[in-house]
């Protein structure tokens, strides 16, 4: 819906949040809420709705009279408040315009005005009421109890606004969601497996308060992902590994199974073959049951098997044995298992009957285990048909409780673009129910988060199903995947984020989605709009510091990338050129950060030209961008950039970038990267020996991920620097020298005429004449096109953990693994090895890590 803001008068519009779709402001004066002013609202006022307009005297500071329709006279300034079809104010001359207004007002709109004579809240249904009043709220938080003329058209774009939280519900996160519009909350608790009588009277409560902020509470049940709330009470309901031992029966005594917590039912028993016969149990062999109990814990009491003497069985021969087990915290249920729909029809019943939900969320999104019990196999049905008979099942316990009930399940498993293929469910939409809802899940930003958002989109609509789109809790996910809810066909219904867990920037995160689901046309960010996929990141509204990361981060990759500052910033200039396009004029966003990289860029070039030969002229340009720099830079006093400049003037040195920007800006130099390569940063850290003239820097690699190609550093006073290299950090060799008599002596960064390998690195720098200064010392590497080579091995490798055996010590190591997002080498270095036989692949992964006793691993409950 295109949004619409006329402004009559030169006060600017409040900031409402959610925006809405048009606000009109009008000159003159409005009216001002004062205690005797009546609140007209209509005879058959609800519970709900009474507590809504109770909201009001939180915010006026006392409470107004309420009036009902038929009681009052329409006489005298009052404030209406309700829908016109149940109210009978609405009819009168003075307030009935609104009426004819609301026909093209949809599900959950509402009208506001404001003249000299009242105001009025006109809802096309209790739910637009409600959030009219909301907005009435904000204004008075914006004016005052004076508030001007004004009208409010609003409705929301996406049917469903909603959230998924894996925490306890509140009255205060009801509230904060409710003054969102937020209209639906997914809650995630093992109470609903189980709802006795005091859980059952603490969600009733707390699913009747959300619905008086008209927000639909959904309980989530998940058979087939999280299920140890069932498997607690109904063990046999376990999904479980399909496993044939092969053991040796002689004389009377048992021999344990190699499996505990068999599953032995009578749909998948336990079955014994000797010779091809099959063993009746009881005649020809006896099973002592073991222990089957959730967690199901490999110290569980196992599960003996003893022959009968006299049946089938010979004594000493060879038995193979064929059965599920349930391997340690299995918390999938098989969905044909008579127990899990036992259980599946007792806590859907509670569900049902206490909370009354229009939803029930039954996750389905990462079936752990899938069509590998005893009782799937011997249906002969594919992956795809057991997911969609799982979903059917329970669909069909729900709709015999109360047929207006709707499932909602992850699409994860069945997205192509997620897991589809994975697990083989990609067919498995096409046999759902038809009125289930899909939350596609979308966690990725920037140009693979965009291909994402396409493709998952595309296969959405082709479902028929409706759909929400689920964006993990980060701004830019949100916003780019309401945009793309905007084109969207009719069966894509909204979006739900995931705030199970909760940040700053979440919370960010909510009140933007929250926000574009309202109004897709509202608001319009700069980042978001197309600085995020042009930089790469993930910001919305950043801080200085944030921007600041941001642009470093890209200025740094061209120069390492070898590309000419001024190419840098022409391709700026052209993405900024795009996004100028998409957000209104003068924007302050986009104006702070084309100065900021102009003040970077300049940087670049002026110390590119300083370092190839020192000029005053140069200085001066200098000091006019540390004056430039003080101008965007809210945190700098006014003494710093005279501080800044005196320093260059009185010492003629230049002034690194730590102190201008707070950040390394890396320097450029033409530098010819090989074709297919990129010069990236090694993240470790030095340690660091200091004599009187003397600074050495020694790194540890672990494994070189790449040939070094570029050191960078800040130094004062150095007249010899030398890079050394070594395999074992006791001789070294020299890649490299470099001398300077000039002043400030040898700078960063220096360039190896040949890169090298080596595990251990060595900078020493020596200042004859005063102490050495060596600061803030970086590695780079090359790092080459991905390739790996798989050699073929006359014989298995020994599969010890030990890399020593001839398999494994080919040259075909595989190194220089990169972060996700590109910008440097992994933080610990990571070898891959590889090889194979005839039949079986063999990969070996050795992971480098320099603080193993620094390492700390959290235990969780689920």
């Amino acid at each position: 819906m295109e949004l619409l803001w006329l402004l009559f008068v030169s006060a600017a519009a409040p900031d409402l949040c959610p925006a809405p779709q048009a606000v009109f402001l009008s000159e003159g004066e409005g009216f001002a809420l004062r205690r005797d002013l009546p609140v007209v609202v209509a005879d058959d006022i609800s519970d709900s709705e009474r507590s809504a307009v109770a909201t009001l005297f939180e915010v006026t500071g006392f409470r107004l009279p309420l009036v009902a329709a038929s009681r009052h006279n329409g006489g005298g300034e009052a404030l209406y408040v309700g829908e016109p079809t149940r109210h009978a104010s609405f009819r009168r001359r003075r307030v009935r315009r609104l009426v004819s207004a609301l026909a093209d007002v949809g599900p959950e709109g509402y009208r506001l005005v404001v003249s000299r004579h009242g105001g009025a809240v006109a809802g096309s249904d209790p739910a637009g009421t409600y959030y009219g009043l909301e907005t009435l709220r904000e204004l008075i938080r914006a004016y005052g109890l004076a508030l001007p003329q004004l009208e409010i058209r609003d409705e929301p774009d996406a049917p469903i606004r909603g959230v998924y939280v894996d925490a306890p519900l509140s009255a205060d996160l009801l509230q904060e969601l409710a003054s969102l519009n937020c209209n639906l909350v997914i809650v995630n608790s093992d109470d609903f497996y189980h709802l006795d009588a005091a859980k059952a009277a603490k969600w009733e409560g707390l699913f009747r308060l959300a619905r008086r902020h008209y927000i639909e509470p959904v309980p989530a049940i998940d058979p087939l992902g999280d299920a140890g709330g069932i498997l607690q009470t109904y063990p046999l309901a376990a999904e479980g590994l399909l496993i044939t031992d092969r053991i040796t029966l002689g004389g009377t005594n048992g021999v344990a199974l190699s499996k505990p917590n068999v599953i032995d039912t009578e749909a998948g028993p336990v079955r014994v073959h000797v010779s091809g016969h099959v063993c009746a149990p009881g005649v020809d062999y006896v099973l002592e049951a073991g222990e089957l109990a959730w967690p199901f814990a490999s110290s569980n009491r196992r599960w003996f098997l003893k022959r009968v003497p006299g049946g089938a069985i010979p004594d000493g021969a060879t038995a193979e044995v064929t059965y599920s087990y349930a391997p340690a915290r299995t918390s999938t249920c098989c969905p044909y298992a008579a127990e899990t729909r036992a259980a599946m029809e007792t806590a859907m019943r509670r569900v049902v009957d206490v909370l009354r939900p229009k939803y029930i969320h039954v996750g389905h999104g990462t079936p752990i285990r899938l069509n590998k019990d005893a009782r799937c196999r011997s249906r002969g049905r594919t992956d795809a048909e057991v997911f969609a008979d799982s979903v059917s099942q329970l669909d069909g316990i729900v709709k015999a409780l109360d047929p207006d009930v709707r499932l909602m399940l992850w699409a994860d498993a069945m997205n192509p673009s997620r897991h589809g293929e994975r697990y083989g469910l990609a067919k498995a939409s096409a046999l759902l129910p038809e009125d289930v809802l899909l939350l596609v899940r979308l966690d990725m930003f920037g140009a693979r988060g965009a291909e994402l958002r396409e493709t998952s989109l595309v296969w959405a609509e082709s479902t028929g199903l409706a759909f929400c789109l689920a964006p993990s809790a980060d701004p830019a996910t949100v916003y780019e995947c309401c945009t793309t809810l905007e084109g969207a066909e009719e069966n894509a219904k909204g979006i739900v984020m995931d705030l199970a867990a909760r940040g700053e920037a979440s919370d960010e995160a909510l009140r933007l989605g929250m926000n574009k689901a309202w109004s897709f046309a509202t608001p319009i960010d700069a980042w978001p709009e197309g600085l995020n996929a042009f930089f790469d990141h993930a910001l919305w509204r950043p801080t200085a510091e944030q921007r600041l990361a941001a642009l470093v981060a890209f200025l740094n990759q061209r120069t390492l990338a070898g590309v000419d500052p001024r190419d840098t910033l022409a391709e700026f200039e052209k993405g900024l050129r795009d996004v100028r396009g998409k957000v209104p004029r003068e924007d302050a966003e986009i104006e702070a950060v084309e100065r900021l990289m102009a003040n970077l860029v300049e940087y670049v070039k002026i110390e590119a030209a300083f370092a190839e030969k020192p000029d005053s002229v140069l200085l001066r340009r200098l000091c006019g961008l540390v004056e430039a720099q003080a101008e965007v830079s809210a945190d700098w006093d006014a003494s710093r950039a005279k501080r800044i400049i005196d320093t260059i003037d009185a010492k003629q040195l230049f002034v690194p970038s730590t102190i201008l920007f707070g950040r390394h800006v890396l320097p450029y130099r033409p530098l010819d990267v090989p074709p297919g390569h990129t010069a990236l940063e090694i993240p470790t850290s030095p340690t660091f020996e200091d004599a009187a003239h003397r600074a050495e820097a020694l790194f540890d690699l672990g494994a070189a991920p790449g040939p070094v190609c570029r050191v960078d550093f800040e130094a004062a006073g150095i007249g010899r620097l030398t890079l050394e290299t070594s395999s074992d950090g006791v001789d070294f060799s020299v890649a490299d020298v470099w001398t300077s008599e000039q002043r400030g002596g040898v700078q960063g960064p220096i360039f190896p005429a040949q890169p090298f390998l080596g595990r251990y690195v060595r900078i020493r720098a020596e200042a004859p004449g005063e102490r050495a200064v060596l600061r803030g010392p970086r590695l780079f590497a090359l790092k080459g096109p991905a390739a790996a080579v798989c050699p073929y091995a006359t014989r298995r490798p020994r599969l010890d953990g030990v890399l020593d055996d001839p398999p494994w010590l080919g040259e075909t190591d595989v190194d220089g693994l990169v972060r996700t997002d590109r910008t440097s080498f992994a933080t610990a270095p990571t070898t891959v090895r590889l090889c194979h036989t005839r039949d079986t692949l063999y990969i070996a992964v050795e992971a480098h890590e320099a603080r193993m006793s620094a390492l700390v691993a959290e235990r969780t409950e689920r």
